[in-house]
């Protein structure tokens, strides 16, 4: 299956999940494409909407399951922010949570996936994104 071709800037990233181990995995997915620069790592939500905050970043990849403030209210959070970055919600849970796309997550996707099939996944969502006119992104 040919891969899809990334866009011309690269995308700036936060990755935030409880895992490290796998953070550091979907990171290096990701970075494969060429097209993604992961500029911060979280381990849990309120980390997450600092390095937003700091790094502006224009797309999240975040657990759900997180300790302090999970990744459904971390969304919440980060779609209420004036620049606020696209969000994709991660889950190991098998079955749709309507809470994620309810918080203003652009998409739920399972971990159970694979990491490359993820950063596939996320690079269909930039492509998406790039398209689009930022002031209809929401």
């Amino acid at each position: 299956m040919q891969r899809p071709r990334p866009p011309r800037d690269r995308t700036r990233i936060v990755i935030a999940d409880k895992d490290r181990r796998f953070a550091d995995e979907l990171r290096l997915s990701v970075e494969e494409h060429g097209a993604f620069e992961v500029i911060g790592i979280a381990g849990d939500g309120e980390e997450a909407i600092q390095l937003v905050e700091t790094l502006k970043p224009s797309l999240v990849l975040m657990d759900v399951a997180m300790p302090g403030v999970d990744g459904v209210e971390a969304t919440r959070k980060l779609r209420n922010m004036s620049e606020s970055p696209v969000v994709v919600l991660m889950t190991s849970v098998e079955g749709p949570d309507s809470r994620a796309l309810d918080a203003g997550a652009a998409a739920y996707i399972r971990k159970g996936e694979g990491v490359s099939c993820l950063a596939d996944i996320v690079l269909a969502l930039a492509l998406l994104n790039a398209s689009m006119p930022r002031a209809g992104v929401r």
